[in-house]
């Protein structure tokens, strides 16, 4: 009887859960294929998007802690703004990430991007940027135009594109549900249809 209790608690709480997001209001699938096997959570930003930095600065360390265990974050540069630049710094993400230096990357980007105002406008500054990050200089030469580099800013362009990505940051869950942010933005909503969507997968 105490089984049955539980489980008409759950069932219920599910069904709360589930009146409180709506396909094409809080959410939209962008593909009609299968989820990914793994629950993660693709965060697409630009260091150029003014958006993504209030967002990397205010929201996204509360988002990150509170996500549940079993959901892998998994940020991805969006080259396509910026022209030229946008790519060089998807590079300079792909290489962060190599290195295991994100953080600091992204730090140092944003910050002289948005808070000093500096403008890159060659690969030469952005190395600047990465060696005050903690990357050597030669080892940036060494990675910047490597296949392995080549072959991370190729995919982040391919997921982009399959994600049908118009604004940033967005964030896709289990690379199959784009979240709407103009509707579901704040740490505790996210991560609340995070769950839904873990379950509807």
């Amino acid at each position: 009887m105490r089984i049955l209790i539980a489980l008409c608690f759950a069932a219920l709480a599910f069904n709360t859960v589930s009146a409180e997001f709506q396909e094409g209001t809080h959410y939209r699938t962008i593909h009609a294929g299968p989820a990914s096997e793994e629950h993660q959570l693709t965060e697409f930003f630009s260091y150029f998007c003014g958006h993504c930095y209030r967002y990397y600065s205010q929201q996204l360390p509360e988002l990150k802690k509170s996500l549940p265990k079993e959901v892998e974050f998994k940020p991805s540069h969006v080259g396509g703004l910026g022209g030229a630049m946008g790519q060089e710094l998807s590079r300079a993400f792909a290489i962060a990430e190599l290195l295991g230096k994100q953080a600091e990357v992204d730090e140092q980007l944003f910050s002289a991007i948005h808070r000093d105002k500096k403008r890159l406008s060659s690969r030469q500054d952005i190395k600047q940027l990465m060696v005050k990050a903690g990357i050597p200089a030669n080892k940036f030469d060494s990675l910047v135009d490597s296949f392995m580099v080549n072959t991370k800013v190729a995919q982040m362009n391919k997921d982009t594109e399959k994600a049908e990505i118009r604004g940033v940051p967005a964030f896709v869950v289990n690379d199959k549900y784009l979240i709407n942010t103009s509707v579901v933005s704040d740490p505790d909503t996210v991560v609340s249809l995070i769950n839904y969507l873990n379950q509807k997968s």
